[in-house]
């Protein structure tokens, strides 16, 4: 399928100068759109140009408030074979989910006729810059790297581009570079059989149609545009991936020099002649690997010919960056001038002599600031991942954050940028941990199970592979060794260009988790830590290739190794250092106390703080408030609160407690809530009154409850094993009664890790399994549904059956009120969305789906009495009206509910309010530092190295 953009002044009078020399051969044409014409909620504003494939439109999506572009194909397109190709195809193209990559949005129809909703791209073409002269290397470079990870990410899923150049690159004016008209491979097989069509343009033979036929060859269609075509598409011959190779090196090649390698003859044939036989002129690209990468490219036998796309994106990579420098070599000190924090000195020990910058001393006093990230800067609350970083070099500073509510995600600050600029890495919504690469030119994170690497100035991440649990922590050291580890998982080491996990240790005894990992200098062994049911963690060290085992420390986390030859590690809020040889791993003397106030977050199974070193001597952490490490938002100290319509916040739960999963009854008037205290999780009730919540179960192992029926006198819930929590996820479902009683057991045989809801209306439940297979541990999180109905008393299970795709992580189903429809957040676009889909198929079809949120959603919630889907972005909860027609459900325009939803769980009522759990501080307790500053502490080696011995 074609992604279209909006046309620059030189697009515009290209398309002008095309039209006007168009040959008398007939044009298939599609049905023409006035302005003002609306095809499903879009409405026609503008003409983007025309095509062999049809004709492009700009329209405004009434529902979403945004721009489009629409694409009309033509007659020969619309009779009902291949037009159920066609759709087909539409669907695989449109499951290209990269951010280089343009979107297709929807598919719609107007007189019969396909007509598909693409992402519109702001921005001049490629084919406009190149048209300026050539393009700095460094320029060329990062976007043929940005180029080469869509053609990548396309090729992973077997879709080939067949018709990539210039004219078909947008670089828009954040530094993202996209890649349009993706699909055509697809188109090829619906109209190979075609021998009518024939396109020509002979008088701009560098932009002549996206198919065209070579007359009386008799050979088929040649698919793409002559001045990029393949040798082997330019004789007409089968062609794979290595067509967008050979494409791609031409568009390098123009990049470099700023002049079209094919392209001058008079006429398409003779642009084809030279495809297949012109001499190319190597020596016009200076001596280095970009030459040696044309080559390859370029080489007209696709039997020697650069395989695999990816090859090229690592060669790029390296002619960018600069060789690794040895990290046990230790640059001069240098002073790092923070121009949005020293305002902020907090306290300097001696003199102004004493530590300035310009003074060589090997000794300089600790500098203390404290770093204002900004008033709309909201840090993420737990710190379970390295989520603050300071880069090895010390100027950029890198942090998970939500800014003015949005979804939190990763920031990159130069630090010693006058203009403060920050950069957003793209895709890194749900961010759960990162790290620098040892360079200081790339990092690496982590987005729930998925593992990406990207450059630090920005552009597409490229995903490096998909790990088995969750993980939230990741680290890259010497050799490229890039680590990861979660819950269950041991580490897991990735390879720096993508491949699949390969396991570095394995769990022992009753372990749970080794996380934290740091690569010593010399890149042999591996420093973490190994943690169980308990909060005790020891710190060991293990070959980098695998091995036995060294215990370093018996208790501690977060351990750093810094050039002085000390190791920094965190017990409890205090960060201590200790003499340690990384070559013998053996330490000397005792370990000293440095800093007492580091943000630790302990999770129940492990602690970790947030804390990082550069190696100029800088430190950077967040502060606590004093006291033992806190606890993760869902398990601190809370109450409920109700947030009324107009915004206005009233107690709910004035009782003080580890709340979370707050599940109001139908009509209101109750709340189911996991209570967390010092033993384990147990289900409580709540009657809107002003007394505590009543316990309704005691065995420290109940989570996640909802209500059965209409009358609200049964509830459901999950039981966890006998490790409770740091066993999770998964248990056993149960059922019990409100009033009080024993609890039984319902569905003993399948393992669930999350419960949706339960609609009366059918008497089904929606839950989410662990497992693709009952009885067979997975890590892949399906949807599933299943009646429940009441027999004697009992509360029975019938058959559950698979909804979601067994390909998919699908989690938080939520079933309409009318029971037609799942709600639910799926990660299949790289990040966390809200979807809805059918919950049945019409008959001979496949169900409706259409996605809802498109800056991130989870926590779906369906009114009782509008029609109306809620979900959470951010702090935000935004509601979404929606229309069903037939077996269509399309949403309307998204409006802000509540714009600082302040809690770490909510429900909605029927009357519209939402009953929201908020966090609050322990009697007595000091007031948490500000979300939005840290702390940097400069010539922080100076102090190791004096108080360390």
């Amino acid at each position: 399928m074609t992604r279209y953009c909006a046309p620059t002044q030189a697009t515009q009078a290209t398309q002008a100068t095309q039209a006007t020399q168009a040959t008398q051969q007939p044009i298939i044409r599609a049905v023409a759109l006035q302005i003002g014409t609306r095809v499903g909620p879009f409405e026609v504003t503008g003409t983007l140009g025309a095509g062999g494939m049809g004709e492009v439109y700009r329209a405004r999506d009434s529902k979403l408030g945004r721009d489009v572009a629409l694409k009309v194909l033509p007659d020969h397109l619309v009779d009902s074979d291949r037009l159920a190709r066609f759709t087909r195809e539409a669907q695989v193209v449109a499951s290209l989910s990269h951010p280089n990559i343009g979107a297709i949005h929807g598919l719609e129809q107007i007189d019969g006729r396909p007509v598909l909703v693409l992402e519109l791209v702001e921005g001049p073409t490629l084919a406009d810059r190149i048209a300026q002269g050539p393009l700095p290397q460094d320029d060329a470079v990062s976007i043929a790297r940005q180029i080469a990870e869509a053609l990548e990410a396309a090729h992973e899923q077997g879709v080939v581009h067949r018709d990539l150049k210039p004219a078909n690159v947008k670089l828009r004016p954040d530094g993202l570079v996209k890649v349009l008209d993706f699909g055509l491979a697809k188109l090829a097989d619906q109209v190979q059989d075609d021998r009518s069509l024939r396109l020509e343009a002979d008088q701009n033979p560098t932009m002549s149609p996206t198919i065209t036929s070579p007359a009386m060859t008799g050979v088929g269609l040649i698919l793409g545009t002559a001045a990029y075509m393949s040798p082997e598409q330019a004789a007409g011959k089968p062609a794979d991936k290595r067509a967008d190779i050979w494409s791609f090196g031409v568009v390098l090649w123009e990049m470099l020099t700023g002049r079209r390698l094919f392209g001058d003859a008079e006429s398409t044939s003779h642009v084809l002649a030279d495809v297949l036989r012109a001499p190319i002129d190597f020596e016009t690209i200076p001596a280095g690997p970009l030459r040696e990468l044309l080559r390859r490219c370029l080489d007209r036998n696709v039997k020697t010919r650069l395989r695999d796309i990816g090859e090229a994106r690592v060669i790029l990579g390296r002619a960018i960056d600069p060789p690794v420098v040895a990290r046990d070599v230790v640059a001069p000190r240098r002073s790092v001038v923070v121009p949005w924090a020293v305002a902020a000195l907090l306290a300097v020990a001696i003199g102004v002599e004493d530590w300035a910058p310009w003074r060589s001393e090997p000794e300089r006093a600790p500098v203390r600031l404290d770093v204002f990230l900004g008033n709309n800067v909201a840090l993420t609350p737990d710190t379970l991942g390295r989520t603050l970083l300071l880069s090895p070099d010390g100027t950029r500073l890198m942090y998970v954050a939500s800014v003015g509510g949005a979804p939190h995600r990763l920031y990159i600050r130069r630090l010693e940028d006058l203009n403060d600029r920050i950069v957003e890495v793209p895709g890194s919504e749900g961010v759960t941990a990162a790290a620098f690469s040892p360079d200081g030119r790339s990092i690496v994170f982590v987005v729930v199970t998925r593992v990406y690497r990207a450059s630090v100035d920005g552009g597409a991440p490229l995903r490096l592979a998909e790990v088995p649990s969750v993980a939230n922590q990741v680290t890259w050291g010497e050799g490229d060794v890039i680590l990861v580890s979660g819950i269950r998982l041991g580490l897991l080491r990735i390879p720096a260009n993508s491949g699949p996990p390969v396991p570095l240790t394995e769990l022992a005894g009753n372990e749970l988790i080794h996380a934290g990992p740091e690569v010593l200098p010399g890149g042999k062994s591996i420093l973490f830590i190994a943690g169980g049911p308990t909060d005790v963690t020891t710190i060991e060290a293990i070959p980098v290739g695998g091995g036995m085992r060294k215990l370093i420390l018996p208790n501690g986390i977060v351990p750093r190794y810094i050039p002085t030859g000390h190791l920094l590690y965190l017990l409890k809020n205090t960060l201590f250092a200790i003499r340690f040889n990384p070559q013998t791993l053996q330490t000397t003397g005792d370990p000293v106390p440095l800093v007492t106030d580091v943000k630790t977050t302990y999770s129940g199974l492990v602690a970790v703080g947030g804390f990082s070193v550069s190696d100029d001597g800088t430190l950077v952490y967040r502060r606590s408030a004093g006291g033992e490490p806190s606890v993760p938002a869902q398990q601190a100290s809370s109450t409920v609160e109700w947030i009324d319509t107009s915004g206005k916040r009233l107690p709910l739960v004035r009782a003080a407690a580890g709340y979370f999963d707050p599940r109001l009854s139908p009509d209101g008037t109750r709340l189911l809530l996991t209570t967390l205290r010092g033993s384990g999780p147990d289900i409580a009730v709540h009657d809107n009154s002003d007394s505590a919540p009543r316990q309704l179960t005691f065995d420290a192992l109940s989570v996640d409850p909802v209500w059965i029926g209409r009358d609200g006198r049964h509830l459901l819930f999950l039981k966890l094993g006998p490790g409770g929590l740091s066993q999770f996820p998964g248990g056993v479902l149960h059922w019990a009664r409100t009033a009080g009683g024993d609890s039984q057991p319902v569905l003993t045989d399948v393992r669930i890790v999350d419960i949706g809801n339960f609609n009366p209306e059918t008497n089904r439940l929606a839950f989410v399994a662990l497992d693709g297979a009952f009885n067979k541990p997975s890590t892949v999180r399906n949807i599933y549904t299943v009646t429940m109905t009441e027999e004697n008393g009992q509360l029975k299970a019938g058959k559950p059956e698979r909804f979601s795709p067994p390909q998919f992580f699908e989690i938080a189903p939520e079933i309409s009120p009318d029971g037609r429809w799942i709600a639910f957040l799926s990660t299949k676009s790289g990040r966390d969305e809200i979807y809805v889909r059918a919950l049945s198929a019409p008959p001979g079809g496949v169900r409706f789906e259409r996605q809802v949120s498109t800056n991130g959603g989870r926590n779906p919630r369906w009114s009782r009495v509008k029609s109306e889907l809620l979900y959470q972005s951010g702090e935000q909860i935004i509601a979404v009206p929606f229309a069903v027609e037939g077996d269509t459900w399309e949403p309307g325009t998204p409006v802000v509910r509540v714009e600082k939803l302040g809690g770490v769980g909510w429900d909605l009522a029927a009357d519209g309010r939402i009953a929201v759990v908020t966090p609050v501080a322990p009697a007595g307790g000091k007031a948490p530092p500000p979300e939005n500053t840290i702390a940097m502490v400069q010539n922080f080696f100076d102090e190791v190295r004096r108080r360390v011995k």
